[in-house]
């Protein structure tokens, strides 16, 4: 029967528990739900984690059909976004390489059976048994723990950026949906008015009430209207399924009338957007840590100077059946032995090109870091523009140009009546009106996507989704 020494098995039982002590070294690593110290889309993608475990999104799901509004495209998106889901699976996988970097490599059990015994004084060698447990230099492991929390950590960071990329590119679209579904029923007003007017002015054309040149325009002011009312549903249909493939819904799935947009007032001087995205955005954030992963691969390169350490054990068993005559006092007696081996780190060439390229990527990181911060400043000056500019716009057609576009189509509506023959003057007004209603429309999305624009470029919500607002 095989005989196993106890302190054989006891060695063996203690290099096993060595290599799975890195587990619990790994909760150390593990980066919380929402990482970071940003605000609102983070708080977001918490609240929403809990939400999806609490219950489906079907009722939310049927109601789109009907009636649309932000919030409730938000929720979907974060539920069922693959982009989303992808990041976040990446980030648990990138978790569970800590506990693999931490741990000792496994140990190594090896047996050698002779095909003819070697006879010594105290009896033939039957096996060899040889347990051996590589032990690199204790600050290879804590290095590569570092390494492994530092990528879970970027791959945590960019999780958080992907949930608030899809948000915003839910928002733009949003706010491009309502802003054609409401260019569409705009202008479907001002073509049943236009229809109106040309049959009005044909017939007094006829009698010679009018003039050709306005019947003209009136034909032109229709048919322009229906074309664009043409076109105004495809970009409504390109829209619909812009959002669905957001929300993994089927690409021509049907979405409700929309909730007004907005006006929102962001009073925020541009040098505190700078400050804002410097404490949230994530690219910065993954540019500091890219930093701090780098400087621990350094150290893990300079590390393979030292050598690594071997411990093992032999076990020779030895056959104690053999003639009684004579029979050593130890006669069959196994032997044990201890076995200590280190690496030689020979081949400094190889090492010193290892550290070097650390030491480069580490530079090439720092100097990643600088151009983060370029182009999300240049970037934020960009959006604050246009936000500004929208801001300006909506305020100049809502309170300027299209109260006195109404009036002057007022004015010249009765002037019309009086004489059919200034029917072209009532055209012409009406559509610097419709042009103006329609710009303000325009100004009115460009303002919310340009708040969506800046929120993904300091990492923060600016402005809570609502699902409507003033005007």
């Amino acid at each position: 029967m095989l005989r196993i020494p106890r302190r054989f098995l006891a060695l063996g039982l203690a290099g096993l528990l060595a290599g799975c002590a890195g587990t619990t070294r790994a909760e150390r690593f593990r980066p919380s739900l929402a990482p970071g110290s940003g605000a609102g889309y983070r708080e977001f993608a918490a609240g929403q984690e809990r939400e999806i475990r609490e219950g489906p999104h079907d009722e939310a799901e049927r109601r789109l059909a009907e009636r649309v509004d932000l919030p409730a495209l938000l929720s979907l998106a974060f539920a069922r976004s693959p982009r989303i889901r992808r990041a976040r699976r990446a980030w648990r996988a990138a978790i569970e390489r800590v506990p693999q970097a931490v741990s000792l490599p496994d140990p190594t059990l090896s047996m050698l059976t002779f095909t003819r015994s070697v006879e010594t004084r105290v009896g033939p060698q039957e096996q060899v048994f040889t347990f051996a447990q590589k032990i690199p230099f204790p600050a290879k492991l804590l290095l590569q723990g570092d390494v492994a929390a530092e990528e879970a950590r970027i791959a945590g960071l960019a999780y958080s950026a992907v949930v608030r990329d899809v948000l915003v590119e839910v928002k733009v679209a949003y706010a491009e949906y309502v802003y054609l579904t409401r260019a569409r029923e705009i202008v479907r007003q001002n073509e049943a008015i236009a229809r109106r007017l040309a049959g009005l002015g044909e017939d007094l054309y006829s009698e010679d009430r009018a003039l050709l040149i306005d019947v003209l325009k009136a034909q032109s002011q229709l048919a322009q209207l229906r074309y664009d009312l043409v076109t105004l549903g495809e970009l409504v249909s390109a829209e619909t399924t812009r959002i669905n493939t957001l929300l993994d819904r089927p690409p021509e799935a049907p979405l409700g009338s929309p909730a007004p947009l907005p006006f929102p007032r962001v009073v925020v001087p541009v040098t505190d957007l700078y400050e804002l995205a410097a404490k949230n955005r994530e690219e910065l954030a993954i540019a500091d840590r890219r930093i701090e992963e780098a400087r621990a691969r350094e150290d893990l390169a300079r590390s393979r100077y030292a050598p690594d350490l071997t411990l093992g054990a032999v076990w020779v068993r030895v056959d104690g059946n053999r003639p009684p005559r004579p029979r050593p006092p130890d006669n069959g007696k196994d032997a044990v032995g201890f076995t200590v081996g280190v690496t030689i780190p020979l081949w400094v060439n190889r090492i010193s090109a290892g550290v070097r390229e650390a030491r480069a990527r580490r530079e090439a990181a720092v100097a990643g870091k600088v151009d983060a911060w370029n182009r999300t400043f240049a970037g934020i000056k960009d959006a604050y523009f246009r936000l500004t500019n929208a801001e300006r716009l909506v305020l100049l057609y809502r309170d300027n140009l299209i109260p006195q576009a109404e009036q002057a189509m007022l004015s010249t509506e009765e002037r019309a009546r009086e004489d059919r023959k200034r029917l072209g003057d009532y055209l012409e007004a009406q559509i610097v009106w419709l042009n103006f209603t329609l710009a303000r429309e325009r100004a009115l999305a460009d303002l919310n996507q340009a708040v969506a624009r800046i929120e993904r470029l300091t990492g923060a919500a600016l402005v809570p989704a609502k699902a409507g607002g003033d005007r």
